[in-house]
């Protein structure tokens, strides 16, 4: 009885490494897609500011034919 005790709590203690291992791997992660999203949101940002021709002023865009 007091061997399968043991191997129990031995199971349980490699259990709880294995979940705190994942818990910090996912934490790693999250902080990775939260800096990516940032990036992100920022090359929008940059997209959405460049001028709509980089060879012609706004002015001198015309619509396309079908407005």
């Amino acid at each position: 009885m007091n061997d399968r005790l043991t191997d129990l709590e031995i199971h349980c203690m490699h259990l709880e490494q294995t979940v705190q291992e994942l818990h910090e791997a996912l934490f790693s992660q999250q902080q990775v897609i939260d800096r990516l999203s940032g990036e992100l949101q920022a090359v929008k940002a940059h997209l959405r500011a460049l001028e709509p021709s980089p060879v012609r002023r706004p002015e001198e865009d015309e619509p396309p034919p079908h407005y």
